[in-house]
């Protein structure tokens, strides 16, 4: 799904999972432990709740141009 809606959330997820994934893999010690996974998950976070939003938008486009359902 290309970001139609709202790209500067879908680009902050993706840059979030890029940092988080850099961070995980070229970081030692505690901060590649913690930092990397905390950004993947604030990713995945960010790009489920994009997803909701959109679904959302859509149902509420439906409903205005259908008002009686």
């Amino acid at each position: 799904m290309p970001p139609r809606e709202h790209p500067w959330i879908f680009w902050l997820g993706v840059a979030a999972a890029v940092a988080g994934a850099c961070v995980f893999a070229f970081a030692g010690g505690t901060i590649g432990d913690v930092v990397g996974p905390a950004l993947l998950g604030l990713a995945a976070v960010v790009l489920v709740s994009w997803g909701f939003l959109l679904i959302g938008e859509g149902e509420e486009r439906d409903r205005l141009r259908h008002p009686r359902g």
